[in-house]
């Protein structure tokens, strides 16, 4: 029996000796030698700083021009509208635009809206890859753009200078003619035409009627000037420009008004947009044609331009020809965004309506 105790007792003696040593630190080796130091390499070259890309564009000396050219702008300074208008004439409206959500019901008389701002063209980059992918200059958009009033038909610059597309393009939908061919002339529709700012339509030749006559109608891709764009043109490096009162900084970056310093790196030497006379001859033409829509009984001038004469009820041609000095006179280039298809579109209007009788 007192064997048997012993033994537990050294049993436990030995356990409690075990757990000692597993829970306790361990008993440090001798040192060893230390080893010998690697060798000192070069220095490498610093990488590009991650934000040079971003600086060159988001910083004071590139973005004062712009901050001092964009008030100057109609963009910024132009008034908000309501209903329909505010689609282009406000900021919440043209955001609703782009998504495919606008209602002009959404808009009604005296409702607040906000002007342009520099947000309203700009949002982020859609890439950073700028060297593979190009500049997007964070636009909102910039892809193709499908007419609103010319279904199935698509403008497309294939630069940022399809973002001016979305609003300057044709707003009202040419007239629509009874089952005789006549245009039925109410006091709702007198003023037909596509709206201001038919620009993007009239570069590529698709805005008007094509009235036959002694001038050919160029094709779509038969303008001298197709191979320059909005932003070329219109938001180039200002230069003094005297036409239309137009001074240093006047012109150019976000004023959005026309530079020469565009125009002469085709035309040198060229000191006015009116070249060799031709705008003086497209307004001149204007005048022609609208004196002679007075004379012929069809139109009178109405409180801002020439307005067809209401209870009439007019054969096809002559709202052919109305529609068309409409749409010249819109345009506001007066002939520089399609010269060929400017001067065709009037001259043939003209031909054609002196060969019509007056309205009785």
């Amino acid at each position: 029996m007192k064997n048997l105790k012993l033994l537990s007792f050294l049993m436990i003696l030995a356990s409690s000796l075990m757990f000692i040593q597993c829970t306790s630190d361990p008993i440090a080796g001798p040192q060893g030698f230390p080893g010998i130091d690697g060798y000192v390499g070069e220095d490498g070259e610093d990488g590009v700083a991650g934000t040079a890309t971003c600086v060159s564009c988001h910083n004071k000396t590139h973005r004062k021009p712009i901050e001092d050219s964009f008030p100057l702008s109609k963009h910024s300074t132009g008034k908000t509208r309501d209903g329909r208008c505010a689609a282009c004439h406000s900021q919440e409206g043209y955001f609703a635009a782009l998504k495919g959500t606008f209602n002009e019901l959404d808009y009604p008389s005296g409702t607040v809206l906000t002007k342009k701002t520099c947000t309203t063209c700009h949002n982020k980059h859609s890439t950073f890859d700028f060297e593979n992918d190009g500049y997007d200059f964070a636009l909102r958009s910039f892809g193709p753009v499908e007419l609103n009033q010319m279904p199935g038909v698509t403008i497309d610059f294939n630069n940022t200078s399809n973002m001016c597309v979305q609003c300057h393009q044709p707003r009202d939908a040419e007239p629509s003619f009874e089952a005789d061919g006549t245009y039925i002339v109410t006091s709702e529709n007198n003023g037909i035409g596509p709206h201001y700012g038919v620009n993007a339509t009239f570069m590529k030749g698709i805005q008007g009627y094509a009235i036959t006559g002694d001038v050919a109608i160029p094709g779509a891709g038969d303008n001298p000037h197709s191979v320059l764009s909005c932003t070329k043109c219109h938001m180039g490096d200002p230069n003094t420009n005297s036409q239309e009162g137009f001074g240093y900084d006047d012109n150019g970056s976000h004023t959005f008004n026309p530079t020469l310093n565009t125009c002469i790196k085709c035309h040198d030497g060229l000191t006015t947009f009116d070249r060799n006379g031709f705008q003086t001859e497209i307004l001149a033409l204007e005048e022609q044609l609208k004196d002679l829509m007075f004379a012929k009984n069809m139109a009178v001038m109405g409180s801002r331009r020439p307005e067809l004469i209401t209870g009439q009820v007019l054969p096809k041609a002559y709202v052919e020809i109305f529609w068309n000095y409409a749409s010249a006179t819109s345009d506001h280039s007066h002939g520089i965004h399609n010269p060929p298809y400017t001067e065709a579109m009037l001259k043939n209007a003209i031909q054609k309506l002196n060969s019509l009788p007056a309205i009785p």
